[in-house]
């Protein structure tokens, strides 16, 4: 019976156990989070609870206390972290749901809650007023579709010669409705998708463009805009719904019915007449006229077959008109008529340039060689098979260039071009037997043709794309090389079997086999890293770990943890690396890395485990510590492993360590594919961000077609969101913009913040978006999404916004912000070398000469930090002196000199800064100061201008200090002209009128004999001689200086107050004294400085 019962008992117990278990792992899924901040004054908790509940703050004893209606999963050690001058620490009680922090001195409390969240405000006694309410939670809106969700579907896009046609291709059948207006087409279909353009914008069909699309309710809606002049009919097929657009009565049909009216039509201009006629009444071709019209130097591409413009075999556009020519100065211009939206190739092969479009056009070669005068040696065209080749030997070299307008297409030759197209960059692409192809993405590129070159002998493979798009540099492989083009691509294959493919503006050249490319450039040299491609120790095989949810997961884990216990000692680990896999396995990475520490405290040998070091790097990654996930995978034992490349490009990823990702994952590649699908497709979303960050559109289109389509939400929405920003980078931003908005409505708050900033970083490129609105919108998002690499971004972009806006200040305070949030980050370094540029900018580069003094000054001395050490800081300072002199604010200029001369400067240059200081403490009549200056700062061995500078500042210093005998010891001893002047200023000042009459007549010297006139200045040095003269009582000298100046005199400004101080000493009077002392007011230390400033530059 009591065994019975016991037995009971602990049933009872188990099943009590297991219940408690289940409700805890039940809580552990909540998605609760706590925010730290503080601004304003004041610091704030910001509490969000997920699903949903209360929180009920209260103040005891220095304690704050918060008690939630259900347990929660908060970390109370973050907050102290985040709010250090509010906060000193913070532990949860046991009861889960209470959390209790110790406060670092008496605040007011203060809450509100808005929806799930709730904020708790910790107020300073001395702060006045009360801090805002959290905003109330505005109406809940219908839940927005899931873009995840919605099927993709593909719009098709075919050029014929009377309409383009559009087909969308539905997955099922679907109702449509169509609401023309003049221009435009709004197609409503009954179900919502995601349509996919980028066939339709890459082949750029005529007479229609994709203008936008949204959804509405549960519909797609798709804008179309058509030329004014077009029509369109529309049908159903299937689950297609097929739009054709037609041609506007205009071009070749409608121009053949005029010129036919008129008698004598030229050659030419018949045969656009029997161009039209034979598309408007097609007949079949026979052989015989399939052969001649086949070019000469065309064969149909052997290295590939030429791709239809669209899964239909499609005819091509109409053909333009024959070329004109035109001669202008900085070259010759070969027009093809209403060409442009045509396909191109253009390159320079040796002397002959080759041009390639992708219709036939009548041009009679003899005629097109004499329209371009002395620039041809030869003119080959052949046209046919919808195409054109032009062939043009040059007499002397010449570069090459295409462009297009509204409507012509333009070939231009000329010695130098200023076209710079778009470069066409090449990516790798191994398939998963390891054959290397190269891909790229070529705007409009569907054809591709074989050309016979007769000069060498060989083929040419020309790939014809949009005008825009070019190979700028060539560049030779193992089985072909890529010629230089203007437009498009052209191949010299080197060996059999190559194959070049163009279909959707995608190109691709493969071989069978692959291509014999060189390695991708390693992060090593060493023989390891080239010839490993795999390594099972340090693979982490989840697809064969065991995966358990719920009560299976209790069922296993307790399982594996019995069998631990069990364990001999010597086998013990062994169970725990089965344990330490199925939390791994589960995405319990915190439980991984506990159990993983036990086996390396219990064997210490195992520290080396290349298995247990990647999978405590997979477990950091899967926590968010990826600097800890790159730093577990540095070490030697890892050169060259792929599985290690795979995590540490992951995790380098996350970083926004671009370089490093791009590289780690193109070494991991062989292996990617053995793991599971979502992590196959965390790696390419990872290569894509890498390649646009690189700034190759190839590369990412290449990684973004291999993620797969069905992925869980999350992996979906961020494949959308690179597809927006790829379509973006394309300069397509129209087709972007409405994923952009899709993803900023899906649901996710991650990928609505990142959406939000991409936009706006799109639109503002794009043109589309204002510096201030993007301003307006990120400003916003800095608010509501805080604490990660985001936030980091959205602080760099708004402060070179604001820096382009002229808004120094407010774009260095946000990226003050940024460093000083995240003082650790790379990104927040690059926010440091960003302020750095800033200020270089300002007060080194001359953008601070457009902000007014006081406001430059201010700013110079709130990120004083940020001046620079050496030369480049000393330049800076000295700048800013200089643009404070020049209004008047000698105290700041002297303030920011006396900063270098004391704590940035020694030797010659602080004598140097220190010559200058002193000039500004005698403009700001400190004399004294000057005077300590010169003498603090004296230095032997300087150069003698040097020196002459300091001794006549010094001298000044001195007699504005009223010591003439000291200042006139000084300047005695100094024969140059600046030292007989200044000796001539003191002795005027200080009254010793015999010597200041003398040395300022010798200043004059021959001048009163020569013809050319006296400077204001000279004539002043003669009245003051003259008065002088007078005061000493000198008649004889006084007659001598008015015989020698009178005659220059007479005929200047001072004539009569020449006349009055130069007569007879004893017949001087009233006049004679009123002229001296307007004189004796010309203060000499203004005239020193001012010359002084003159000729000597700092």
């Amino acid at each position: 019976m009591n065994f019975r019962l016991s037995g009971l008992v602990s049933r009872v117990h188990l099943l009590g156990a297991l219940m408690l278990l289940t409700l805890v792992t039940t809580q552990a899924i909540a998605a609760d989070t706590i925010q730290a901040s503080s601004s304003n004054g004041f610091g704030r908790l910001l509490i969000t609870l997920d699903p949903a509940g209360t929180a009920q703050p209260s103040l005891e004893g220095g304690v704050l206390k918060i008690v939630f209606d259900r347990k929660v999963t908060l970390d109370p050690a973050a907050v102290a972290a985040q709010l250090p001058a509010y906060v000193t620490g913070g532990r949860a009680d046991a009861d889960g749901k209470t959390l209790r922090f110790a406060l670092a001195q008496t605040f007011k409390l203060h809450s509100s809650v808005s929806g799930d969240k709730t904020a708790i405000d910790l107020v300073p006694e001395s702060f006045a007023g009360t801090p805002p309410d959290l905003p109330k939670q505005a109406k809940a809106e219908p839940k927005p579709l899931d873009l995840a969700s919605l099927p993709s579907i593909r719009v098709r896009a075919g050029i014929y010669a009377k309409y383009s046609r559009l087909v969308f291709d539905w997955p099922q059948k679907t109702a449509y409705s169509i609401f023309p207006s003049k221009g435009h087409l709004t197609v409503r279909f009954a179900n919502a998708a995601q349509p996919d353009f980028s066939a339709v914008e890459r082949l750029a069909p005529p007479w229609v463009k994709p203008a936008g699309w949204h959804l509405d309710s549960r519909s797609l809606v798709v804008e179309l805009a058509l030329d004014p002049g077009s029509k369109f009919k529309a049908s159903a097929d299937g689950n297609r719904v097929v739009l054709d657009i037609l041609s506007p009565e205009t071009d070749e049909t409608a121009l053949a019915a005029k010129i036919a009216a008129v008698p004598g039509a030229s050659v030419a201009q018949a045969q656009i007449i029997a161009n039209a006629a034979a598309k408007l009444n097609p007949k079949p071709a026979t052989a015989e006229d399939t052969k001649a019209q086949t070019p000469a130097a065309a064969t149909p591409a052997t290295a590939a077959p030429a791709a239809p413009a669209t899964a239909d075999a499609t005819p091509p556009a109409e053909a333009p008109e024959t070329a004109t020519v035109q001669h202008t100065a900085k070259g010759t211009v070969l027009t093809i008529p209403h060409a442009s939206g045509h396909t191109v190739a253009a390159f320079l092969r040796g002397m002959t340039a080759w041009m390639v479009i992708d219709t036939a056009i009548p041009i009679d070669p003899a005629k097109l060689k004499t329209e371009l005068g002395d620039l041809p040696d030869s003119v080959d065209v052949a046209s046919g098979d919808n195409a054109t080749i032009i062939r043009i030997g040059l007499k002397q070299p010449e570069q090459i260039a295409v462009r297009e307008d509204d409507v012509d297409l333009k070939f231009i030759l000329a010695p130098e071009s200023n076209i710079t197209p778009l470069g066409i960059g090449f990516a790798r692409d191994i398939s998963d037997n390891g054959n290397a192809a190269l891909v790229t993405l070529v705007p409009g590129a569907n054809r591709v043709l074989t050309l016979s070159d007769p000069n060498v002998g060989d083929k040419i493979v020309a790939v014809l794309g949009r005008a825009g798009r070019a190979v700028l540099a060539g560049r030779d492989y193992a089985d072909f090389s890529l010629l230089p083009t203007a437009a498009g691509i052209a191949v010299k294959p080197l060996s059999d079997g190559l194959t070049v493919t163009a279909h959707d503006a995608r190109v691709r050249i493969s071989k069978i086999g692959g291509l014999a490319l060189t390695p991708p450039a390693a992060t090593s040299d060493t023989p390891a890293l080239l010839t490993s491609v795999d390594d099972n120790s340090s693979f982490l095989d989840f697809a064969h770990w065991p995966k358990a949810q719920g009560q299976g997961f209790l069922d296993m884990e307790r399982k594996l943890r019995t069998t631990i216990a069990k364990a001999a000692p010597e086998k013990i680990n062994r169970e725990r690396l089965a344990l330490a896999q199925f939390y791994l396995g589960n995405g319990f990475a915190a439980e991984t890395l506990g159990v993983l520490k036990q086996m390396h405290e219990s064997d210490p040998a195992l520290d080396g485990n290349r298995h247990l070091q990647v999978m405590r790097a997979a477990a950091d990654y899967l926590m968010g510590r990826y600097r800890d996930t790159h730093n577990d995978l540095i070490g030697a034992s890892f050169v060259g492993d792929r599985h290690a490349a795979f995590w540490r490009g992951l995790a380098d990823a996350a970083t926004d360590d671009w370089t490093d990702a791009r590289q780690s994952l193109l070494d991991a590649g062989p292996v990617i594919k053995r793991y599971p699908v979502e992590w196959r497709a965390r790696a390419q979303l990872a290569m894509t961000n890498a390649a646009l960050a690189a700034g190759s559109v190839e590369g990412a289109d290449l990684a973004l077609a291999k993620i797969p389509k069905s992925l869980p939400k999350t992996l979906m929405l961020e494949r959308e969101l690179a597809h927006a920003r790829l379509l973006a980078q394309e300069d397509r931003y129209k087709a972007a913009a409405p994923i952009f908005a899709a993803l900023q409505k899906s649901g996710d708050d991650r990928i609505s913040a990142n959406a939000i900033y991409e936009n706006t970083n799109a639109a503002i490129t794009a043109g589309v978006l204002s510096r201030a609105k993007g301003i307006e919108v990120l400003e916003e998002l800095r608010f509501r999404w805080r604490g990660d690499a985001l936030e980091m971004k959205a602080l760099r972009k708004l402060g070179a916004l604001y820096f382009a806006d002229g808004r120094w200040r407010e774009g260095l305070e946000k990226l003050r912000v940024a460093s000083l949030y995240f003082p650790n980050d790379d990104l927040a370094r690059q926010a440091q070398d960003d302020m750095r540029n800033a200020f270089d900018r300002l007060f080194l580069k001359g953008k601070a000469d457009k902000i007014a003094p006081i406001e430059a000054l201010s700013l110079f001395y709130d990120f004083i930090d940020l001046t620079p050490i050496g030369p480049n800081g000393d330049e800076m300072i000295r700048r800013m002196a200089d643009r404070l002199v020049k209004v008047d604010l000698l105290g700041p200029a002297a303030t920011l000199l006396n900063y270098q001369v004391n704590k940035r400067l020694d030797g010659v240059a602080r004598a140097q800064v220190a010559t200058r200081l002193a000039l500004l403490y005698l403009m700001d009549r400190k004399p004294e100061k000057a005077l300590q200056t010169i003498r603090e700062t004296a230095l032997s061995g300087m150069p003698d201008d040097v020196n002459r500078q300091r001794m006549l500042l010094e001298a000044r210093a001195l007699a504005a200090m009223k010591r003439y005998d000291q200042a006139l010891d000084l300047v005695s001893v100094d024969d140059s002209p600046d030292a007989k002047k200044l000796h001539a200023d003191i002795s005027w000042d200080s009254g010793q009128w015999a010597i200041a009459a003398q040395t300022t007549e010798a200043l004059l010297a021959d001048r009163w004999n020569d013809a050319k006139p006296l400077a204001p200045e000279e004539r002043t040095d003669v009245m003051r001689a003259a008065i002088a003269y007078s005061l000493s009582n000198d008649e004889t000298s006084l007659d001598r200086l008015r015989a020698h100046f009178a005659p220059k005199m007479q005929a200047t400004p001072d004539a009569n107050a020449f006349a009055v101080v130069t007569q007879n000493i004893d017949s001087q009077g009233l006049a004679f004294r009123e002229t001296a002392a307007k004189l004796a007011s010309i203060s000499t230390l203004e005239a020193f400085m001012k010359d002084f400033k003159t000729k000597y530059t700092y």
